[in-house]
C-alpha cells in the first residue's frame, strides 16, 4: 500500500484544479476531502466572478452554518480591501495565482475598484444560510406565501416549548373528552409505551413533519393514509385481531381430527409433550378464542421469535406414528402465517394511533403559530418550497428571483437535506429556463457552484441524504450540459491540513480489507459496478513531523472479593475505566505543558488552545475529563453543550427556588439541606426527618432551631432566603446567593467544572428577564418545560484552553493535536418510527418499537435503517481523524465486550498495525520533521523585556507623593507598643470587630423594631462563616450600644458614617500624606465631634491608660479637620461599644502630640 509520502499528482495539479474550480464561466461540482481548502476555492470563486464583472447582488452564496457565513464574508471583503492598497507588483501576482492567467493593466484597475463596488451594491453580497435566504424570499413574497407580512421566526428554543404545549393542550383536551378518537389512539399507545416514550415517539414522527404533511395533504386526510397503510401491510380496511383469530380457529373437520391425533399421541410423550397436548385439545375445544388463549396455543408451534420450533414432538412420539411430524409441522406453518398478520396488524393499529395523535399535536402546533403569526426553522424551508409550487404565483416569484441572481453557489453540499434541494432545484429549474428575462440578465453566463463531501456526510439527523448529494450531481449535470452550459466535476484530494502521517493512517484505516468487504464501507467511493475506488489522500505538508498512537483500551480492574463480609461504613471509590482514562489524558497534556514539549512543525512549545478532544457524545466521561483537567490546573473551555437542567449544581440551585416558592415542599427541602448549600450530613437529615409525625420538615426544622446550632444556622440561613423571595428577581436572587458564598460552597463540593453551568444558570435569568416578567415562579416554569440545551461557541482555540466537543460540533474546525477517547461502543440503537415510500411517491411511516414486533416489511425497513446508520458511523470517524494536523490519539474504554469489529478502536487497530510498531502498550505511527517548519504564524508571546521600558514606569511611585510617604492612620495599630493585637490569636476579636463596625455604621438607618431581625439575617449568611454563639453576642452588643440613652447624639440621622479624608501633615520638618475613614462624623454650625469605635474587651480605666496607638489616630483625624474647619471646636471621642461606654479625648493633647 502506497503512503502518503509518495506524491501521487504535484502541487501545481492541484492548483490548477483549484482554478479550474473557481472558473467563473463553468459550472462545477467540487468534491473536497478535508482539509482541501473548501472555503478558499469558495472564496476564490467568488472573487473570480466579481473579477469577471458579475454584480455583487446577483451573485447568492448558500452555506451550512451563519458562522460559515459570517467568515466567508470576512475572507472576501479582507482579499478586497487588500487588493485595494496594494502596489502593482503584488495585486499582479495574486491574481495571477489566482486565475492562473495572464493579468493585464486593466484588470489591476478593476480588482482595486471591486472593495468601493461590494460596498456601494444595494444588498452587497448574498451569503447567507438556506434558512436566511427562504427568509428573504417569504419577506418579499409573504402574502403569496400565506403569511403575515410582519411574521416571526421562532427560536429552537420557543418552538420546541410551543411544540410541548401543543401536546398537553391535546392529550388534556382528550381526558376531558373533547377528542374521543384521539383519547382512543393515546389509550391505544399507553397500552405499548411509557409517558416519557410517547413524548420521543411523537418528536421523532414530526421530526419528519413535511413527509407526515405531505401524505396527509396527498391522501385527502389522517384517515386516508391510515388506509394506505393497511394496504401496504396487506390488510383489510375493516380487519381486527378477534377476526383473524376466529377465521384462524374455524378447523373443519378434517383438521380438527387430525390435530386431535396429534394430541393424543403427544399425550404419551414426554412431560413436555403431554403439556402441549393439553394446549391443544383446551384451543380446540374454545368456542371463542381470545389473544391469551391464542398465544398459549402458538407456543406449542413457534419460538419466541415466531420461528418453527426444532421438536414440535419428541422422537419417541414420533417413531410411534410418523404422521405426527407432518400434521404439527403443518399446522406451525399455518400459525406462523396468522402470527406474521397478527404483527401486520398490531403494526397498523399502533402507528394509526401514533399517527392520529401527533397529527392531532402538529394541528394544535400550527393553529398556534398562526394565531401568533410565527413560523419556525422548518416552516422557512416548507414555506418557501410550496410558494414555488404554487401555479401562477410560482412563475412570478421565479421570475423576480430569476432576474436577482446569475450566480449559485453551495457550500457543504453534503449536509443538504431533500427538502433544500428541492428548493434548490426549482431555483436552477428557471436559472437554466429559456424563458429567462433578457432584459434583466447580464452579459455573463449563469452558473452553478457546489462544493462538498460525501465522506463528511453525518448530519442525518438534520435529514442530510449522502443519495440526494448524487443525485442532485447527476440532475445539475443535465440540466447544465442541456442549456448548453459548460459543466465539470472536480475533485480535490490534497489536504493543507493534516501531516502524512495522520493522513497514511487514515487511508489505511479505511482501505483495510475484511472478509466482508472494506472497513470504509459507507465513506469509499463507489463505482456503478458496485466496486469500490480505494482512498488516497495527498499531503500538502511533507516533511513536517506527524504521529498517530493507539492506546491500550481501559478496561474494568479484576477486584479483588474480601474472605469476610465486613461493615459497608466507608464509601469506596468505583475506580471506572472511563474515570482512569480522563485522568491518563489529563496527566499526558500535563506532562507536555510542564516539560515545554515542542510541536516541531510550529517550532514552539504545545499550549492548552493546540488541543482538542472529540467524543461521540457528550456523557459521564466528559464530566470526569473536565474534571481530571482542573484538577490539574489546566485550562479548559468545558463542555460544548450541556442540558442545563442536568448539572448537579442548578438541581441544588433549583431545589433552593422550589423551597422557597413553597416552604412545605418536604422532598425539595431535604434536597437543599442535604446539598452544598447548607450541607447537613446523612445523620444529621435523617435525624431531622425522622418520627415528626404529620409535621412538615420546615415546621421540624423551625422547632429544632432554638436549641441545636446546626439547624440554627440552617433555618437562619433559609429564613434570610425566604423574606427576599418575593421581592427580587431571579437574576439579583440567585446571583447575590452565589456571590455570598454559594459559589464556593458548590464548587467545593462539586469541583470547579461547576462554575460552566453557574454561569449559564445566571445567562439564562438574565435572558428570562428580558422578554418576560421576572418572577421566580415563571423563570423555573420556564427553565424546565423545554429541554434546555445550551450551546457554548468553542470553534477557536484563541481563548487558549483545551477544548472538549462532539465530533459533529468540530465539523470545519481543526487543531494540531487530536484526543479520540470514545471509540470502543459502537451504535446500537435503530429508528422506533420506519419510514416507507409507496408506489404513488407517497413515504408512510410505521412504528416498530423493536426487532420482536417486526413483520416482513419493517424487517427490511430496519436492515436498511442500520446499514445507513453505520454507514454514517464510519462517516463520522472520516470526519474526526480529518481534524488532526500533527498527531492523533486514539483510545478507549469499555469491557471485553465492547471490542466489536464495528467499533473504531478496531477499525483504526486493524488499519494501523501494518504501518507502525509497538511500543509498550501503544502502537505508534510517526514521520520524522525533514523540512523547515511550516508554520510559524503561532508563535508563543515572549516575556517582554524590561530594559527598553520608560523612567516613570520603573520609578517609585511614592516619589511623586508629597514627602514620598502615604500613611493610613488606621495602621499606627501596628506600632511596637501594640503589635500583639494582632497576633494571630487575637485574629477573632479583629473580625468581631469588623463586623460590628458595619453593623453600627448601617442599622442605625433601620426601625428600631427591625434592627435585631437585620443584624441577624445579615450575620448568618453562609459566606461570613460566624458561629451561633458569636452571633448571639454581636448583635446584643450592637443592640446594647445602639439603645443607650448616652449614645443617642452619636447615631443621630445627620452623622456622617465612614468618612473619608486625607491630607498632608508636617511634623519635624517632613511632610507625610494621610488617607483614612472616620467610624462617624457630626458636623453643626460651630462644633465638630470625631467618633471613633472601638471593640475591645478590655477598656481602659481612664485617660492615660488609652494606648498611644489610638491617640495617634485621633490626633491625625483632628488635625486633617482642623484644616478644612479651622474655625469649629473639635472634639475627638473614642466609643467603648463593649460596655458601652463614651471617653472623649483632651483637644490640647491632640494639637501637641508627636505622631510619626
Amino acid at each position: 500500500m502506497p503512503l502518503n509520502s509518495e506524491v501521487l499528482t504535484t502541487e501545481k495539479v492541484t492548483l490548477k484544479l483549484q482554478q479550474n474550480a473557481s472558473d467563473p464561466s463553468l459550472s462545477v461540482w467540487v468534491g473536497a476531502s478535508a482539509g482541501s481548502g473548501k472555503t478558499k476555492v469558495l472564496t476564490d470563486r467568488v472573487l473570480r466572478l466579481l473579477l469577471s464583472g458579475a454584480l455583487p447582488n446577483r451573485i447568492l452564496c448558500l452555506t451550512f452554518t451563519k458562522a460559515a457565513a459570517a467568515e466567508m464574508s470576512t475572507r472576501i471583503a479582507s482579499r478586497l480591501s487588500e487588493w485595494s492598497l496594494a502596489a502593482d507588483a503584488e495585486l499582479a501576482r495574486d491574481l495571477e495565482q489566482l486565475s492562473g492567467k495572464s493579468i493585464k493593466i486593466d484588470d489591476l484597475t478593476w480588482a482595486r475598484r471591486l472593495f468601493a463596488t461590494v460596498l456601494d451594491s444595494p444588498g452587497g453580497l448574498q451569503v447567507q444560510t438556506i434558512h436566511g435566504f427562504c427568509q428573504s424570499i417569504l419577506r418579499r413574497f409573504p402574502l403569496e406565501a400565506g403569511l403575515s407580512p410582519q411574521f416571526d421566526v421562532l427560536d429552537e428554543r420557543t418552538a420546541k416549548e410551543r411544540m410541548r404545549t401543543a401536546r398537553d393542550a391535546v392529550i388534556s383536551a382528550s381526558k376531558k373528552n373533547q377528542l374521543s378518537s384521539i383519547l382512543e389512539s393515546l389509550n391505544e399507545i399507553s397500552e405499548r409505551a411509557s409517558e416519557r416514550t410517547v413524548s420521543e415517539l411523537i418528536d421523532d414522527l414530526l421530526s419528519e413533519r413535511s413527509k407526515l404533511q405531505t401524505a396527509v395533504r396527498s391522501s385527502d386526510g389522517v384517515d386516508a393514509v391510515c388506509k394506505i397503510i393497511r394496504k401496504e401491510l396487506g390488510l383489510q380496511e375493516d380487519e381486527t385481531q378477534i377476526a383473524l383469530l376466529n377465521q384462524f380457529a374455524s378447523f373443519t373437520e378434517f383438521e380438527s381430527a387430525q390435530l386431535r391425533i396429534a394430541a393424543v399421541a403427544l399425550a404419551s410423550g414426554s412431560p413436555a409433550d403431554i403439556k402441549n397436548s393439553l394446549k391443544i385439545i383446551k384451543f380446540l375445544e374454545i368456542k371463542e378464542p381470545t389473544i391469551t388463549s391464542y398465544h398459549e396455543y402458538q407456543s406449542v408451534f413457534l419460538t419466541q421469535k415466531d420461528e418453527i420450533r426444532s421438536r414440535l414432538a419428541t422422537q419417541k412420539v414420533i417413531k410411534k406414528n410418523e404422521m405426527i411430524f407432518d400434521i404439527l409441522n403443518l399446522e406451525a406453518k399455518r400459525v406462523q402465517k396468522l402470527q406474521q398478520r397478527m404483527k401486520s396488524l398490531d403494526l397498523a393499529i399502533r402507528t394509526e394511533a401514533l399517527i392520529k395523535l401527533s397529527y392531532s399535536v402538529l394541528s394544535s402546533y400550527e393553529k398556534t403559530k398562526n394565531i401568533n403569526a410565527s413560523i419556525d426553522y422548518d416552516d422557512l424551508i416548507f414555506a418557501t418550497y410550496e410558494l414555488l409550487q404554487q401555479v401562477g404565483i410560482a412563475s412570478w416569484v421565479l421570475f423576480k428571483l430569476d432576474g436577482g441572481i446569475d450566480h449559485l453557489l453551495i457550500d457543504e453540499a453534503q449536509d443538504t437535506n431533500p427538502e433544500q434541494w428541492k428548493i434548490i432545484e426549482k431555483l436552477t429549474d428557471e436559472f437554466f429556463s429559456l424563458r429567462g428575462n433578457a432584459e434583466v440578465q447580464s452579459e455573463a453566463s449563469r452558473t452553478i457552484f457546489a462544493v462538498g463531501d460525501i465522506k463528511q456526510s453525518i448530519f442525518s439527523f438534520q435529514r442530510a441524504d449522502p443519495q440526494s448529494f448524487l443525485d442532485m450531481n447527476s440532475k445539475l449535470s443535465k440540466k447544465v450540459t442541456m442549456s448548453s452550459g459548460n459543466w465539470r466535476g472536480i475533485k480535490l484530494d490534497m489536504s493543507f491540513r493534516s501531516t502524512s502521517a495522520v493522513l497514511s493512517v487514515v487511508d489505511a484505516v479505511f482501505n483495510y480489507k475484511k472478509e466482508d468487504g472494506p472497513a470504509g464501507l459507507g465513506v469509499l467511493e463507489e463505482t456503478q459496478k458496485g466496486e469500490f475506488i480505494p482512498m488516497r489522500h495527498q499531503a500538502h505538508r511533507k516533511g513536517q513531523e506527524g504521529r498517530v498512537e493507539l492506546w491500550s483500551p481501559e478496561l474494568p480492574n479484576q477486584s479483588e472479593k474480601p474472605s469476610t463480609w465486613v461493615l459497608p461504613l466507608k464509601q469506596k471509590e468505583y475506580n471506572e475505566p472511563s474515570k482512569r482514562l480522563a485522568q491518563k489524558i489529563a496527566s499526558k497534556i500535563n506532562c507536555w505543558l510542564t516539560v515545554g514539549e515542542i510541536i516541531k512543525s510550529k517550532d514552539r512549545p504545545i499550549r492548552p488552545g493546540d488541543i482538542m478532544i472529540l467524543v461521540r457524545r457528550r456523557g459521564k466521561f466528559v464530566n470526569q475529563l473536565v474534571r481530571a483537567l482542573k484538577e490539574l490546573e489546566i485550562d479548559v473551555a468545558g463542555v460544548d453543550r450541556m442540558m442545563l437542567t442536568d448539572q448537579l449544581p442548578i438541581m441544588d440551585l433549583v431545589a433552593l427556588g422550589q423551597f422557597l416558592l413553597l416552604p412545605d415542599d418536604d422532598l425539595n427541602l431535604a434536597i437543599v439541606l442535604k446539598g452544598p448549600l447548607i450541607g447537613l450530613n446523612e445523620e444529621e437529615l435523617l435525624n431531622l426527618c425522622w418520627d415528626r409525625k404529620e409535621e412538615s420538615l420546615w415546621s421540624e426544622l423551625s422547632k429544632r432551631a432554638l436549641a441545636e446550632d446546626n439547624f440554627s444556622m440552617a433555618h437562619t440561613f433559609l429564613s434570610a432566603w425566604l423574606k427576599r423571595a418575593d421581592f427580587m428577581p431571579p437574576y439579583e436572587l440567585f446571583s447575590e446567593l452565589l456571590c455570598l458564598g454559594g459559589r464556593k460552597k458548590i464548587t467545593e463540593r462539586l469541583g470547579l467544572e461547576a462554575n460552566d453551568s453557574l454561569d449559564e444558570f445566571l445567562t439564562q435569568a438574565i435572558e428570562f428577564e428580558r422578554v418576560n416578567i421576572p418572577s421566580l415562579q415563571g423563570f423555573l416554569h420556564w427553565l424546565a418545560s423545554a429541554d434546555f440545551e445550551v450551546k457554548r461557541d468553542l470553534e477557536t482555540g484563541q481563548a487558549n484552553q483545551v477544548r472538549i466537543l462532539t465530533i459533529h460540533s468540530s465539523k470545519g474546525l481543526q487543531a494540531p493535536i487530536v484526543f479520540l477517547p470514545d471509540t470502543m461502543s459502537p451504535p446500537h440503537k435503530t429508528p422506533s418510527v420506519l419510514w416507507k415510500e409507496t408506489s404513488n411517491g407517497i413515504s408512510v411511516p410505521f412504528w416498530a418499537p423493536n426487532k420482536k414486533t417486526d413483520n416482513s416489511i419493517t424487517s427490511l425497513l430496519r436492515e436498511d435503517a442500520i446499514d445507513k446508520r453505520d454507514r454514517e458511523y464510519r462517516r463520522l470517524l472520516y470526519v474526526a481523524m480529518t481534524r488532526a494536523e500533527d498527531r492523533l490519539y486514539v483510545c478507549g474504554w469499555g469491557t471485553e465486550k465492547n471490542k466489536s469489529e464495528l467499533s473504531w478502536y478496531k477499525m483504526i487497530e486493524s488499519g494501523l498495525i501494518p504501518l507502525a510498531e509497538k511500543v509498550c502498550d501503544k502502537i505508534i505511527f510517526k514521520s520524522p520533521q525533514s523540512e523547515p517548519p511550516d508554520d510559524k504564524s503561532q508563535l508563543e508571546l515572549s516575556k517582554v523585556s524590561c530594559e527598553n521600558l520608560p523612567k516613570w514606569a520603573i520609578s517609585d511611585v511614592s516619589e511623586l507623593l508629597v514627602g514620598g510617604v502615604a500613611i493610613q492612620p488606621s495602621k499606627i495599630l501596628e506600632s511596637n507598643s501594640t503589635k500583639s493585637l494582632l497576633r494571630n490569636s487575637h485574629s477573632k476579636e479583629l473580625e468581631a470587630g469588623k463586623f460590628i463596625h458595619y453593623l453600627l455604621e448601617y442599622l442605625p438607618q433601620v426601625k428600631e423594631r427591625d434592627r435585631e431581625a437585620y443584624a441577624k439575617i445579615y450575620l448568618a449568611q453562609p459566606v461570613h462563616g460566624i458561629g451561633v454563639k458569636d452571633q448571639r453576642e454581636y448583635v446584643t452588643t450592637v443592640l446594647k450600644v445602639l439603645n443607650d440613652r448616652h449614645c443617642k447624639s452619636i447615631f443621630a440621622p445627620e452623622a456622617i458614617t465612614e468618612s473619608p479624608i486625607s491630607g498632608n501633615l508636617v511634623e519635624d520638618g517632613k511632610t507625610y500624606n494621610v488617607s483614612g475613614r472616620i467610624d462617624r462624623l457630626l458636623i453643626n454650625d460651630h462644633e465638630i465631634k470625631i467618633i471613633d469605635f472601638k471593640t475591645n474587651k478590655i477598656i481602659p480605666s481612664s485617660h492615660s491608660a488609652v494606648p498611644d496607638s489610638y491617640k495617634k489616630q485621633l490626633a491625625i483625624y483632628y488635625r486633617l479637620v482642623r484644616q478644612i474647619y479651622p474655625t469649629h471646636q473639635i472634639s475627638c471621642i473614642i466609643l467603648w461599644v463593649e460596655k458601652p461606654m463614651i471617653m472623649e479625648l483632651v483637644s490640647n493633647d491632640m494639637e501637641s502630640m508627636k505622631i510619626f
